[in-house]
């Protein structure tokens, strides 16, 4: 699952993008700003990904590079067009506090010694 921000010059959206499968026939949805599309391709790359997604009323494409984590470049649906983001969504699990610290320490993260 992705967390997807789609903006352009006048609008900023955001939601998700769910995309399962392998090569050749991945499913998936996006669903951002109230509007929820059927993934109908998704064309991965070293670096980039291409994603068509059918609204019903259009096709919305996204064309997307990557660091593994965290996408980014552009959206484009018929005569619109604007920026978009996604980074894929840390999975939850029971018991999860956030993190240890924020502030900072003087002993290593994980250290044998007690606290003072």
């Amino acid at each position: 699952m992705y967390d997807v921000v789609l903006s352009s010059g006048h609008m900023v959206s955001e939601g998700t993008m769910e995309i399962s499968g392998e090569a050749g026939s991945y499913v998936g949805r996006l669903s951002v700003g109230g509007i929820v599309a059927v993934v109908r391709r998704v064309e991965p790359g070293p670096g980039h990904m291409r994603v068509e997604a059918d609204t019903g009323g259009g096709i919305v494409v996204l064309r997307l590079a990557t660091d593994g984590e965290f996408f980014s470049g552009n959206w484009v649906m018929g005569a619109q067009r604007g920026t978009a983001t996604a980074e894929k969504r840390r999975p939850y699990y029971e018991g999860d506090v956030g993190p240890v610290s924020t502030g900072s320490s003087s002993r290593p993260p994980h250290s044998d010694h007690e606290p003072s």
